[in-house]
């Protein structure tokens, strides 16, 4: 269901049927917090500590025997309480009947709520009944889609040839769950055209299943490579839609049934077996199924065959159910992406507004050709607007919600309304443009016209006192009152420019990439975009090598992505500009030398 309407449907159930209070989770110390907390304990300087913890995978990794044994103390002991994301506990009556309940302080909202004080998997061994209630913020993106298109969701076809070149390209930026690198490979490789492919994917891009060749052979088997072979006649019409592989648990069900003569709920019950993956179960479980097939007449080479599959397909065998809620809703997303890119666009751009991933996601969003715009005071939110999107101010780091202004257009009552910091990160970000001000003037008059109104108010204020005085003689209220009169008339702004302020800075600030050309003040007589690049840093971070030796992530404001390992490192600066040298490595680009990048006007 919709992130924004799970409130919704827990407060049905309630009323439906009960009580139904969410559950809490448990945060446990990790061996490297407790390595740190061991070092801290003991006085170490904060260096010392980096140092001793820095590549820290078990406890006995801690080089210093004291503060080993005190770390091993740390260990696993209860560091927080959260909100699982979807459980829920539900009861026909008081709730206090079944299991204890305790205040607990939400991470997202810091409301107190009340919480069941014990794990859902406690809670289940309890015997009391758990709901799964998942919000998915993707459904929140589609529904904004839907009531701007009018499209009906379901009519959405489960094969579309313009829906299966977007994704056979590898545009899978805002597809539900598609986005990773692994999964759009996957997509490619399996030459996806249709829903059922994606109901593929979400169960053979698993550990088990790529690890088995399981699906490097659906993907041989579905492009005609390999010939598609069936572990007995008996099984064609249960695996002929994954040709001839066990994908899906509900296909082990559908087998037993064919072979065994099972019932659902016995051949149910087999699937939840082979889903534990738990061996001590497995072996009644399969001795069972050949009873049961010898007594029905099935040939002992078809049961043979069959039990051989099913007990390698344990590994990784899906929920078809799962990977098919998921599938159609890639799919459908994938769809609505394709033929009405500009909407979806939008409403995707609207819910990773605060995500570190934006600035890419905008980069995205115009490889698609879709312009994009500066927001504007007023509109918070990305919105549709002719061929492009105007972002929303929901974008601008640093000015979260915003009531909405008293008069638009005028910059003094604008920037006497709202607080210091989010005018001008609404500034930076060009939200107030459409007021034909210079944004350097804007910001470097923010403090007069705060401090117009604040003398404004103070002396009507005072005039207002003295009005109301009675202590004093007539004549000398009406001397105060006119002092202060003099006081507002003589009251003017003086507006000021900001000489330091530069446009292009400031969007990278509150956006982490520009509207304009970030790079138009800067050489870049040796970028060829093969081996040579240039950018601003969006992102540095910082890791360790196995050997302790120090590496970095980096990405770029125009979305592109490199390494640096440690003979090359060098700590940049985020919102600088650099000029990289790199090359092709077997998983991305490898930085072999950087340089800030010269300014043409030095």
């Amino acid at each position: 269901m919709q992130a924004s309407r799970r409130d919704e449907v827990i407060d049905y159930i309630k009323g439906k049927y009960g009580e139904v209070f969410q559950v809490r989770t448990f945060g446990y110390i990790k061996p490297k917090s407790a390595c740190r907390r061991a070092c801290e304990s003991l006085g170490y300087e904060p260096a010392r500590t980096n140092e001793l913890c820095k590549n820290i995978v078990d406890v006995d990794d801690l080089q210093d025997k004291k503060a080993r044994e005190i770390a091993k103390h740390f260990m696993d002991h209860i560091i927080n309480y959260s909100t699982h994301a979807s459980a829920v506990i539900v009861c026909p009556d008081e709730i206090t009947n079944y299991t204890s309940i305790e205040r607990q302080k939400s991470t997202k909202t810091g409301e107190y709520d009340y919480v069941v004080c014990y794990e859902f998997h406690d809670c289940e061994a309890m015997g009391l009944l758990k709901l799964d209630i998942l919000g998915l913020q993707h459904l929140d993106i589609i529904d904004r889609v839907i009531k701007q298109t009018g499209i009906d969701y379901d009519s959405i076809p489960d094969i579309d040839q313009k829906t299966a070149r977007m994704i056979q390209q590898g545009k899978t930026e805002g597809v539900f769950q598609s986005e990773s690198q692994g999964f759009t490979h996957l997509l490619q490789q399996l030459k996806a055209d249709r829903a059922e492919d994606f109901i593929a994917c979400n169960a053979l891009y698993r550990p088990g299943s790529l690890d088995s060749g399981t699906t490097d052979e659906y993907i041989m088997r579905k492009a005609g490579k390999h010939k598609v072979t069936y572990p007995s006649p008996e099984l064609e019409s249960v695996l002929k839609d994954t040709y001839g592989l066990i994908v899906y648990q509900e296909q082990v069900m559908a087998g037993a049934q064919v072979l065994c003569g099972y019932s659902l709920g016995k051949a149910d019950n087999l699937r939840r077996i082979i889903g534990r993956k738990i061996v001590e179960e497995m072996e009644p479980a399969v001795e069972e199924m050949v009873a049961a097939a010898k007594k029905l007449g099935t040939p002992k080479e078809a049961v043979d065959e069959f039990v051989k599959v099913v007990e390698a397909s344990a590994r990784y065998s899906f929920n078809r159910g799962h990977a098919a809620a998921y599938g159609i809703t890639a799919w459908r997303s994938a769809y609505l992406k394709a033929h009405y890119p500009i909407e979806f666009m939008a409403s995707f751009l609207n819910q990773k507004c605060k995500d570190k991933d934006f600035p890419a996601y905008v980069k995205a969003t115009k490889d698609m050709g879709i312009t994009i715009l500066p927001p504007e005071l007023g509109a918070d939110m990305c919105q549709k607007r002719g061929t492009g999107i105007q972002l929303g101010t929901n974008c601008i780091k640093g000015v979260g919600s915003l009531e909405p202004p008293i008069n638009k257009n005028s910059l003094t009552e604008i920037i006497n309304q709202y607080p210091s910091n989010k005018l001008e990160a609404l500034i930076k970000g060009g939200a107030l443009d459409y007021l034909k001000v210079p944004r350097s003037k804007m910001i470097g008059s923010i403090k007069p016209v705060k401090n117009y109104y604040a003398t404004q108010k103070s002396a009507l204020d005072a005039i207002q006192r003295w009005k109301a005085n009675t202590k004093f003689k007539s004549e000398y209220i009406e001397k105060k009152i006119k002092h202060y009169e003099e006081i507002i008339k003589n009251n003017v702004i003086e507006w000021h420019d900001d000489s330091s302020f530069d446009d292009i800075d400031g969007e990278l600030k509150v956006f982490g990439f520009s509207f304009q050309d970030p790079l138009k003040h800067y050489d870049l007589s040796l970028v060829n975009n093969k081996t040579t690049f240039a950018g601003y840093v969006s992102k540095f971070k910082k890791l360790h090598d196995r050997n302790g030796n120090p590496m970095a992530f980096i990405d770029l404001d125009n979305g592109l992505s490199f390494a640096m390992f440690h003979k090359q490192y060098q700590e940049l600066k985020e919102g600088k500009p650099y000029l990289i040298g790199a090359y092709q490595g077997s998983r991305g680009m490898i930085i072999n030398s950087v340089r800030p990048l010269r300014r043409l006007d030095n």
